[in-house]
């Protein structure tokens, strides 16, 4: 919901999803690396959602 933004990370369309894949920060916030705003807030996702993740992004993160 662009309104109500938290760590300024725009999901609300495909393509604001790949400036964030593109620029680290996507995965970054996924992974709860230092630095930035994890993703989801108040957990973790699984190691295997995570895995799924990387490898959509290592794929070139197409919008599929």
């Amino acid at each position: 919901k662009p309104g109500s933004l938290s760590g300024n990370i725009d999901l609300s369309t495909y393509s604001a999803v790949k400036v964030q894949v593109d620029n680290g920060k996507f995965l970054g916030s996924v992974t709860h690396a230092v630095g930035y705003s994890p993703m989801p807030q108040g957990g973790k996702l699984s190691d295997c959602e995570i895995s799924q993740i990387t490898k959509w992004i290592n794929a070139g993160a197409l919008n599929n």
